[in-house]
């Protein structure tokens, strides 16, 4: 399907270029992008950079506007019920496989 570029923001807001590969899904015919673990769809920052400043461990360093900072924290904020509630569900299924000693379906 090929690929195209991909640019992504430092904590220092320095652009780096990346070649991102696209796929066509054959279930929906829709084409999907192979991203890295070092980025978040739809944001241009790399995820260690929001991550920071999500979590604000220390001074933040963080070369992005205020406004930007504020909407990672609500995009993270908004999402972080629904993120544990699959960890949850993970480790359900987990202790199910471990309990039932097999993969014959899962109690959730």
């Amino acid at each position: 399907m090929g690929s195209r570029e991909r640019k992504l923001k430092d904590e220092r807001g320095m652009a780096r270029t990346f070649i991102i590969r696209r796929l066509r899904c054959q279930q929906c015919n829709k084409i999907h992008h192979e991203l890295p673990d070092l980025m978040i769809p739809y944001k241009r920052y790399a995820a260690d950079v929001i991550e920071e400043t999500i979590f604000q461990t220390a001074h933040l360093t963080v070369a992005a506007d205020e406004s930007t900072i504020y909407g990672w924290r609500k995009w993270f904020s908004t999402l972080i019920d629904y993120w544990l509630f699959i960890l949850q569900s993970l480790l359900w299924q987990r202790m199910n496989l471990r309990f039932t000693g097999g993969g014959n379906g899962f109690l959730l």
